[in-house]
């Protein structure tokens, strides 16, 4: 049996990727996930100094939508490759990563691949795409790219 020690995660149950945004829908759990008035944010792993903050409304059953605009990820990313954490905070509260661990397999990184998206980014050419780290925490993966040319991401 698995366990997870979280008092508190961000269930995603879908992932859509356009040429326009990345949508994330799910739910909160836990017995600290209570309010409803939320942010989402997007920081860089490496420096912390980026940061893409946006309300998150939940509704009372605790659902969620986000949507993150591609040409603001683009506009914010630092060039070479980076890692975006996705967290929810209630304004005042402690962060809620977003996550995928219900069902049951031990390691679905290799399972839950998620498109790329290309597009033009303030040095060049930009790939995005999300991913699942080993512990089912959803990141956001950036890193220059030739547009045209295929995406040679690193998992």
């Amino acid at each position: 049996m698995r366990a997870w020690l979280r008092p508190a995660h961000a269930e995603v149950s879908s992932v859509e990727v356009d040429d326009e945004a990345i949508r994330l829908t799910g739910s909160l759990h836990g017995s600290t996930a209570r309010a409803h008035h939320y942010r989402f944010m997007a920081r860089l792993q490496a420096n912390g100094g980026r940061l893409i903050d946006a309300p998150c409304p939940v509704d009372p059953y605790g659902e969620f939508h986000i949507t993150l605009p591609v040409d603001l990820v683009a506009e914010l990313h630092p060039g070479g490759e980076a890692l975006w954490d996705l967290r929810l905070s209630a304004y005042g509260g402690a962060e809620i990563r977003l996550a995928m661990v219900t069902g049951d397999l031990v390691d679905r990184r290799d399972v839950s691949v998620f498109p790329a998206i290309r597009c033009a980014g303030p040095g060049g050419g930009l790939s995005l795409r999300p991913q699942l780290t080993g512990d089912h925490d959803l990141v956001l993966r950036t890193a220059d790219a030739v547009l045209g040319r295929p995406y040679r991401g690193v998992s």
